[in-house]
């Protein structure tokens, strides 16, 4: 577990990157629930009663909620990607410090493929886990479709 909140505290440090990902992704939950809501009133009051103004109407709502769930979807995308990102520049450089650190000793014993992993893939992993493990699970909590 100490990791895990290692890692975390690596990405909660650009807070701000994190939270613009967390309020997009509540937005597009929000738009996500508005759209049952629209079609709703489409088949009631435009279908049912043969209104072709509330069909139209509706659809151009319909349009536009989809235009800033696309919006809001790609804000999230780039704020996750951006905290991440800067969260694993941050460990590589942590990293690259600690192996400065090290002995001499220690070098001639590692084998260079293996350090260079630790560098490379295994921060990256760490940093694909922030970005989409931690940021956007979160999407697949959706609140009750109020009605």
């Amino acid at each position: 577990m100490g990791d895990l909140w290692r890692a975390l505290g690596y990405l909660l440090t650009y807070w701000r990157f994190t939270l613009g990902a967390f309020v997009s992704l509540l937005l597009v939950t929000f738009t996500n629930l508005v759209n049952p809501q629209i079609l709703r009133r489409v088949i009631d009051h435009g279908i049912s009663a043969r209104n072709l103004g509330a069909i139209l109407s509706g659809s151009l709502a319909l349009l536009a909620v989809a235009g800033l769930r696309d919006l809001f979807t790609f804000t999230q995308s780039y704020w996750s990607e951006r905290a991440s990102q800067v969260a694993a520049f941050d460990m590589r450089n942590a990293v690259f410090t600690r192996l400065e650190t090290l002995s001499f000793s220690y070098h001639d014993r590692a084998q260079t493929g293996q350090l260079m992993t630790r560098v490379t893939s295994d921060v990256d992993t760490v940093r694909t886990f922030t970005g989409n493990g931690v940021l956007q699970p979160g999407g697949s909590f959706h609140l009750p479709v109020l009605c």
